[in-house]
């Protein structure tokens, strides 16, 4: 069948029991060690926004939040531990092209943004606030189209892989995971 709500989840099921053995440890170690790398991740954000300065409040501020917030959900099977890691990961990156446009960095941005698509597919609507954002913070010239252009297309590209993976394994023609619109209804 078509992917249905986290297509994203069950290779990283995959890779956990590669890695670990076919027992719960590795898969819960490594949602657990997600939420520790979700703070140093919202920290770094923090740090190129506001300087080198503001590590030990942001730090706190992200450590709590994430063991308030994020902890508790890492501790479940079936839930956005892969998700939120990889948008904090994917609004972290964004930071760096608007302050330093380059193809490169906008094809890592871009890369990050897909998987969090596939992660779960309501980041999808950021696409359409995030590119026209990051096309306005870059200087204008010649790179910022360069940047806006690797950026979606980056992006797109990975997405794309749903409908790749769809039509191969379900002989279906679903471009996104199939629950996208009770997960848009929902949310």
């Amino acid at each position: 069948e078509p992917f249905y709500y986290q297509a994203l989840y069950p290779y990283f099921l995959a890779a956990s029991h590669a890695l670990f053995g076919e027992g719960m440890f590795g898969v819960l170690f490594l949602q657990r060690l997600f939420v520790a790398l979700t703070a140093v991740t919202a920290t770094r954000i923090a740090m190129k926004l506001r300087g080198e300065a503001v590590w030990p409040i942001a730090l706190l501020v992200s450590a709590l939040f994430g063991w308030w917030k994020f902890a508790p959900i890492a501790a479940d099977l079936l839930n956005e531990s892969v998700y939120v890691p990889l948008l904090i990961a994917w609004a972290a990156s964004l930071v760096t092209p608007c302050l330093q446009p380059t193809a490169g960095r906008a094809a890592v941005s871009g890369l990050l943004g897909g998987l969090s698509a596939i992660a779960r597919s309501t980041a999808m609507l950021s696409w359409f606030l995030v590119w026209p954002a990051v096309f306005r913070h870059c200087r204008p010239g010649r790179r910022r189209n360069a940047v806006i252009a690797t950026l979606a297309a980056c992006t797109l590209a990975v997405f794309s892989l749903v409908a790749v993976r769809n039509a191969l394994v379900s002989h279906r023609f679903a471009p996104t995971p199939t629950g996208l619109g009770v997960t848009f209804l929902g949310g």
